[in-house]
């Protein structure tokens, strides 16, 4: 079997049984046995940034921040797993789903700047409108270091002195929360004041979704 075969069958089995695993405290066999050794194998973790790989709907994440780890950063290829994610989030958060997307947006343009793409952000506009217009050419300087990405498009359209219409299509479904939150994450990035609705939503029927976004510098 190739590895991408063996990729996508586990990526579909755990999007079939994704449902199953989010859980706020020991459920499973392994919650007994495997993992409390796993963890425990993580000490000391107080203050260390932690990447956790396969991480599900986060319960190994959330037990190593409970244990004191600085920051935990959480990747998954089931999609249907990082929905369960925010879910999970958000019941331990007592935050509702939408706003655990919405921060997670903001807090991604800070990651992103400090983990190593600060320079290409730069090159890629130095006003918010700017910024915006060129995500799609952001999005293809990555796609040459990670040829599968299959990032979402974004256009710009009516174009005004403090507002545009911001396009936003992509093949994954639950991510549309997460726009408004990276657009006032870029807000405070260009210490600009920003104020964004969403105008058409695809869950109405919509071919794509579609923002307006007013905006003024600081």
């Amino acid at each position: 079997m190739s590895k991408l075969n063996h990729t996508n069958l586990t990526k579909n089995l755990y999007n079939r049984t994704a449902s199953e695993w989010i859980r706020g405290e020991p459920i499973s066999l392994s919650d007994f046995t495997a993992r409390p050794f796993l963890l425990e194998l993580c000490e000391p973790i107080a203050g260390l940034r932690v990447l956790d790989i396969g991480c599900g709907e986060g319960y190994c994440s959330r037990e190593l921040r409970r244990r004191g780890a600085a920051q935990v950063h959480g990747i998954d290829l089931s999609q249907a797993m990082t929905h369960k994610l925010v879910k999970a989030a958000s019941l331990v958060l007592s935050l509702s789903p939408k706003q655990i997307m919405q921060a997670f947006g903001e807090f991604w343009v800070q990651y992103t700047a400090q983990e190593g793409y600060g320079e290409m952000m730069d090159m890629s506009g130095h006003t918010l409108p700017e910024f915006l217009e060129n995500l799609d050419n952001l999005h293809a300087r990555v796609g040459v270091s990670f040829p599968k990405l299959q990032p979402p498009s974004f256009e710009c359209t009516d174009m005004e002195e403090n507002s545009l219409s911001l396009h936003y299509r992509s093949d994954r479904e639950g991510l549309t929360p997460m726009i408004l939150g990276l657009v006032k994450g870029l807000g405070t990035r260009f210490d600009t004041e920003v104020h964004i609705t969403q105008t058409q939503s695809r869950d109405d029927g919509a071919e794509h979704d579609e923002f307006l976004v007013i905006y003024k510098p600081n």
